[in-house]
């Protein structure tokens, strides 16, 4: 069997379509989280948790070794993420503003070399390069050095302490308005919603608990949870996520998880028709590249039309204009090579 199908049946193509919405929601954080005078900012707060609690729903396996090497991969691949924002928001931030003269060349060597600044920027994910989008990636990889690390050493029963610990400090140093730098990273933002989806995929591969897991009472409790954080954001208000926001995601992916095993079968796997599609044309990964392109119309659109919802739809569209026509263009380059190499 082709290497590609089999890495394509193993995806869950309803979570990487909701990834997409995921990334919209973040355009709606940066830009307008209203519409019609509604303000629907806790809904937006689902986004950036899930996108961790995916990354802990995926990271987990029952067989340790495949775990690591699970790991590993996904310490590479963030890697391989954070470099391409840090090149593009480094460049796009700092060496134009160098060159335009509102930063001076001291004040930007001082910012490469400056010890508590880097300290800042790698332990607290503290933006001190480019745009403040960078935390989310930077949260990532450090994240997933974290988990390998626990992983090469076999500590994961420590995630059972670390969970509630971490939440507990978050919501403890928020209520003492303490500087959202140091509780929106990876540590007491990233780690337990990370643990949640960690902690949802041990659960969901139980034999015992995949008979209790009923569709209509997942999507009702995801629903149910985003609502839900309304009442949160009363309690915290402009909290970077809530306990609701992480129920809802895991019960969210609860969902997919029944869709996607509604028919285990090579049509219902990415087989179908309208999978084979998405995964050729579209592609996985547009949601991260949405979120970095995005910024830059944000920049400039802000600055010339009103911001509304109006505004969040344009620069998604824009943002995926520009990332599918790069995922065509790549698909097509290594089409021509594949065909001149026979």
């Amino acid at each position: 069997m082709n290497e590609n199908i089999v890495k394509k049946k193993r995806r869950n193509v309803y979570i990487d379509l909701f990834r997409y919405v995921l990334s919209f929601l973040v355009i709606c954080i940066h830009i307008s989280y209203t519409v019609f005078d509604f303000n629907f900012l806790p809904i937006c707060r689902l986004a950036v948790p899930m996108f961790f609690v995916i990354s802990g729903y995926f990271a987990f396996s029952k067989d340790k070794d495949r775990e690591l090497a699970k790991a590993k991969t996904s310490m590479k691949r963030n890697l391989q993420y954070f470099a391409i924002v840090f090149v593009i928001y480094f460049i796009f931030y700092d060496i134009v503003k160098l060159l335009k003269g509102t930063i001076t060349l001291k004040n930007y060597f001082y910012k490469l070399f400056n010890v508590n600044m880097l300290f800042d920027f790698f332990f607290f994910n503290k933006p001190t390069f480019g745009s403040q989008v960078m935390w989310f990636v930077l949260a990532l990889f450090v994240l997933s050095i974290f988990h390998y690390l626990i992983c090469k050493t076999n500590k994961q029963k420590l995630y059972y302490v670390l969970l509630p610990v971490c939440l507990m400090v978050y919501f403890v140093m928020f209520s003492q308005k303490v500087d959202i730098w140091y509780i929106r990273n990876w540590l007491f933002c990233g780690l337990p919603c990370f643990l949640a989806g960690y902690f949802a995929k041990a659960f969901i591969e139980t034999k015992e608990n995949k008979k209790t897991l009923f569709g209509i009472l997942e999507i009702v409790c995801a629903i149910g949870f985003l609502c839900l954080g309304f009442l949160e954001d009363k309690i915290f208000p402009s909290s970077a996520y809530y306990l609701s926001s992480i129920l809802s995601a895991v019960c969210f992916l609860y969902f997919f998880d029944f869709l996607n095993n509604l028919g285990k079968n090579e049509e219902a796997c990415n087989e179908g028709k309208f999978n084979k599609f998405f995964y050729n044309w579209i592609g996985d990964k547009g949601a991260f590249y949405i979120y970095i392109i995005h910024v830059f119309f944000d920049i400039y659109l802000s600055e010339v039309l009103p911001i509304n919802f109006g505004l969040n739809v344009l620069v998604f569209v824009l943002s995926f204009a520009v990332y599918e026509m790069f995922f065509l263009a790549v698909k097509f380059t290594k089409h021509l090579i594949k065909k001149k190499s026979k």
